[in-house]
């Protein structure tokens, strides 16, 4: 969790300042032993209608979030390989 909040988080609220994102909101487990909680998170996006198209964060944007982007982009892999390998929860589609 602390490298999608190093991370992540940081550019999705830079969207939301940016009025590319209505609303954004964080989730954690209000109970639960202390590893569930500390890598079990809901993310709620609320994104402006664009045509279906999903806001991806600018170039520049990215640039005045992380001087340094080289390590940004590493940690972006390894957040990627942390939820890939903690991925454990199974969600069943509600009609």
């Amino acid at each position: 969790m602390s490298l999608f909040l190093k991370n992540t988080y940081r550019v999705l609220q830079a969207q939301l300042a940016a009025g590319e994102l209505l609303d954004l909101q964080l989730y954690t487990p209000m109970t639960g032993t202390g590893t569930d909680t500390n890598r079990t998170l809901l993310v709620s996006i609320q994104y402006v209608a664009r045509g279906g198209q999903m806001p991806l964060p600018t170039e520049a944007r990215l640039r005045q979030l992380f001087s340094d982007r080289a390590t940004y982009e590493l940690e972006k892999v390894a957040e990627a390989k942390l939820l890939d390998a903690q991925w454990d929860v199974h969600p069943r589609r509600l009609p």
